[in-house]
């Protein structure tokens, strides 16, 4: 992955903040919440050193809304991330018309482990 080694195992949310990185992606907008946490901590720790901002939203769907507003005008993709449920459910309104007009966004959701939900 261009500039970066991989000399020892990463965490997912590490894994996809190098990923933006090497994509250009300069903002993430969000609502912060428990299953976000490698996430926001490797944009944190790896992503602000490097020009990758959180920006920290009200409501999931005015991160969607924000992410696409920031595709529309740079012509960069725009990136917002939701937590589970309802959080992922509440960027679906901002997204859609994002995807309908074939803005480029990238969108993503945490999920619980499943074996966490049922005993």
């Amino acid at each position: 992955m261009g500039g970066f080694r991989l000399s020892r195992r990463i965490s997912g949310g590490e894994l996809l903040v190098r990923c933006l990185l090497e994509e250009g992606v300069k903002y993430v907008f969000g609502v912060p919440g428990a299953q976000l946490l490698t996430i926001l901590d490797a944009i944190k720790r790896i992503g602000e050193p490097r020009g990758l901002k959180f920006v920290t939203c009200r409501h999931e769907q005015a991160a969607a809304n924000m992410a696409d507003a920031w595709a529309r005008v740079t012509g960069e993709p725009g990136v917002c991330i939701g937590t589970v449920g309802p959080g992922g459910a509440n960027l679906i309104p901002g997204v859609y018309p994002a995807w309908a007009d074939g803005v480029p966004m990238i969108v993503l959701t945490a999920q619980n482990q499943t074996w966490r939900s049922y005993p």
